[in-house]
C-alpha cells in the first residue's frame, strides 16, 4: 500500500491506537499491520508477519501477536499454527530481539503459548 493512498484490507482483524493517536490496523490475510496517522493517512506498514492476530502500541514499540506455522514432528500433518509475541521498534523500523518472551509454539512444551488472540499494555 502506497503511503497516503486509500486503504484496502484483506481481513482486518483488530486495531490498536498508540498514545500519539497513531492507528495500527492488523490485517491478517496480508500478513501485515498498516499504520495510519490520526487524520487517517496511510504512513507505513509492518510486514513479514504470519497471520497477525492483535497489536498494542506504546510511543516507541508495537507488541504483535502472530501465528507462524511450526513443525511438530514429521510430515505435513505435523505443521501447526504456533503463537508468538514480537516487538517492533517504531523508531528504528525493525523487530526487537532482546525481549524475554518465551519461544513460540503450540503448547507442546512447558512455557509455550497456544492460540494467543489478544494483547494489551498497561501504561
Amino acid at each position: 500500500m502506497k503511503d497516503g493512498a486509500m486503504a484496502t484490507f484483506k481481513l482486518p482483524r483488530n486495531i490498536a491506537v498508540g498514545p500519539d493517536n497513531i492507528v495500527y490496523v492488523v490485517d491478517q490475510l496480508s500478513d501485515s499491520i498498516e499504520i495510519f496517522t490520526a487524520a487517517g493517512i496511510h504512513s507505513g506498514s509492518v510486514a513479514g508477519l504470519a497471520k497477525p492476530q492483535d497489536a498494542a502500541a506504546t510511543a516507541t514499540e508495537l507488541f504483535i501477536i502472530d501465528q507462524p506455522l511450526i513443525q511438530d514432528g514429521e510430515g505435513a500433518e505435523a505443521l501447526l499454527n504456533g503463537s508468538r509475541i514480537q516487538v517492533y521498534d517504531l523508531v528504528a523500523g525493525a523487530f526487537v530481539t532482546d525481549h524475554a518472551f518465551p519461544s513460540f509454539g503450540n503448547n507442546t512444551d512447558n512455557g509455550e503459548y497456544i492460540s494467543l488472540k489478544g494483547i494489551g499494555i498497561d501504561s
